[in-house]
């Protein structure tokens, strides 16, 4: 039985929940009935099995695809394999240039240079 509620309108929907045990079922098909009654004199909290109810509605078609579940059985998550460790390899930063090579040959080009001015000024 779901929780009462009282509708806004004459002709609507109304989405009702309801939870039932389903332990042992796995494989069958259920097929939920609906019967709506008006309870009389009604205040909430009231325990609604003692209440006098009046059915106004019924949809109880058991080949109503609409209103049958299929049950299933969980199917369990495969383990994952431990993957093989993999050779990591890590990537190389910053320059290894040899930086001895390019700098003696900057100080010979600078040593030329100057001798080449001086030799020009002096002639």
């Amino acid at each position: 039985m779901s929780e009462p509620f009282k509708p806004s309108k004459a002709n609507g929907t109304a989405e009702v929940t309801f939870e039932i045990n389903t332990t042992g079922l796995e494989g069958k098909e259920l097929v939920a009935f609906e019967t709506a009654y008006r309870i009389n004199d009604y205040e909430e909290g009231m325990d609604i099995a003692k209440a006098d109810k009046v059915v106004v509605a019924e949809h109880k078609d058991v080949n109503d695809e609409g209103q049958t579940i299929k049950l299933v059985k969980p199917t369990e998550p495969e383990t994952p394999t431990t993957p093989t460790p993999k050779k990591t390899v890590i990537p190389k930063t910053g320059d290894t240039t040899n930086i001895l090579l390019p700098s003696a040959l900057l100080a010979v080009a600078a040593a030329c240079f100057v001798y080449v001015i001086r030799r020009r000024r002096k002639h």
